[in-house]
């Protein structure tokens, strides 16, 4: 199933979609920490601005109906 156009809505809708694109979606090993948090003014006040719990419910979304890959992913981060 593709949902390449969901992908892209949602990203604009969260103006994300100039976020760097990877192979994966999330480094082995890695631990999130809230040092990780953006430091720099303008990184924090645009985070701010992001509905973090409408971006994770959005991503729960994609997860159970398309890419059961990520759930590991969408776990950490919610």
């Amino acid at each position: 199933m593709h949902q390449a156009k969901y992908i892209e809505i949602k990203l604009q809708m969260f103006k994300l979609e100039m976020n760097k694109v990877v192979a994966t979606p999330f480094e082995v090993g890695l631990k999130l920490a809230k040092a990780m948090s953006p430091q720099i003014g303008s990184k924090k006040e645009h985070m701010k601005k992001v509905p973090y719990q409408s971006v994770v419910g959005s991503l729960m979304y994609y997860m159970i109906c398309i890419r059961l890959d990520i759930a590991y992913l969408v776990g950490i981060v919610s």
